[in-house]
């Protein structure tokens, strides 16, 4: 098995986050073990695609645990301190490790070679990854209204969008 510069193990509690006000957020996922606190900066679509994983491979792998429930850690409560580990986060990954029936979740540093062991990996419960998924769908749904032709934010100002042809619709809309 490849050495992982940061390998947590088990997750003590993992959670998703934005940091900011809607449209000047950022995002990032923490982690911890019993010993230390991770702190993995995303961008929004990477966090967004931390949710379809999870949800698609949930679907895919029975038998890792109880199909009922999540466990959603809460950020403010459950990862106080400093990180032992932080960085931007280049590529992501979440997989299953049959052997151990948990999910694995893996994070390479920006400029890291990925061809190279990751940067970080953590082991998770079913539970924890269903809660990280959920609140990962969460924290995204609560930036700025998208419009519902085109899928841009919407800002107060007048949006061009072009589904409508260029016309100006209203923020309110």
């Amino acid at each position: 098995m490849p050495e992982h510069k940061h390998d947590f193990g088990l997750a003590a509690a993992v959670a998703a986050e934005a940091i900011g006000k809607p449209g000047n957020r950022t995002f990032r996922v923490l982690a911890r073990n019993d010993k230390s606190l991770a702190v993995l900066w995303l961008e929004k679509e990477q966090l967004q695609a931390v949710a379809v994983a999870a949800e698609e491979l949930l679907a895919q792998i029975r038998g890792a645990g109880p199909e009922e429930g999540f466990e959603e850690a809460d950020p403010a409560r459950d990862f106080p301190g400093q990180p032992d580990v932080e960085f931007k986060v280049g590529q992501l990954g979440i997989g299953y490790d049959q052997e151990g029936a948990f999910f694995v979740l893996l994070a390479y540093e920006l400029d890291a070679n990925p061809e190279a062991p990751a940067t970080f990996r953590c082991l998770l419960s079913r539970q924890q990854l269903a809660g990280l998924g959920r609140q990962s769908q969460r924290v995204c749904a609560a930036g700025r209204p998208r419009c519902v032709l085109c899928g841009a934010p919407l800002e107060p100002a007048p949006h061009f969008c072009p589904p409508s042809n260029g016309h100006g619709a209203a923020a309110s809309e």
